[in-house]
């Protein structure tokens, strides 16, 4: 069972320029691997639904995923405000189709890339504190019954975060709110663009 095995090296690299005490410049590169996988089973109608498996790089493919990030951050004594830009892609999916009179099992093989900007801004008043964070991305797949990348099923335009913890000791405060722009539709192979957005306020 073990006539496979084999060193998988997985390098991460950060790399900082720091022009002042305030200003941060970074770069970072990582190399993922994932043994365990979970992937999805999609039929005729585009239903999905998710198998767990250990990937052997046989009948399942290992996942190698490379992340590239390139940043920005300033900070001070009550203010920390940083930007990233990322692009990421992954090779060896694998992606099982169920289809046909006999309902037959296909494995399909792909890959995806994601990229888009990260925001983080924080501020400190004496003993106040809020957050405000905000995502642009994009991520697409490509498998090899397909000739151009589609939306995958994590894909989401836009996100926005924001927190406040207030501190009036003995009393405490809190509030948070997501808005997301929201998901494809499950059945993205047919209507890649129905998705909807959603929103959550939590205070406590």
């Amino acid at each position: 069972p073990f006539s496979g095995a084999a060193l998988r090296v997985q390098p991460r690299i950060r790399a900082n320029f720091q022009p002042s005490l305030q200003w941060k410049i970074f770069a970072t590169y990582g190399l993922y691997h994932q043994f365990l996988v979970e992937n999805p089973l999609l039929d005729d109608f585009g239903n999905y639904q998710y198998i767990w498996s250990v990937a052997d790089d046989r009948s399942i493919s290992i996942p190698q995923a490379t992340h590239r990030i390139l940043g920005i951050s300033y900070q001070n004594s009550h203010f920390l405000g940083q930007v990233e830009a990322f692009y990421n892609n992954t090779t060896g999916l694998t992606q099982l189709l169920q289809y046909g009179a006999d309902s037959s099992l296909v494995v399909s093989k792909g890959c995806s890339r994601s990229y888009g900007v990260d925001m983080h801004l924080q501020w400190r008043i004496k003993k106040q504190q809020f957050w405000l964070a905000y995502t642009w991305s994009k991520t697409e797949e490509l498998f090899d019954y397909s000739s151009n990348f589609q939306p995958a099923p994590q894909d989401q335009r836009h996100e926005l975060k924001a927190v406040s913890l207030l501190n009036f000791r003995p009393f405490f405060a809190s509030a948070s709110y997501v808005f997301g722009s929201g998901f494809p539709n499950a059945n993205s192979l047919f209507s890649p663009d129905s998705q909807r957005f959603y929103s959550r306020l939590d205070l406590s």
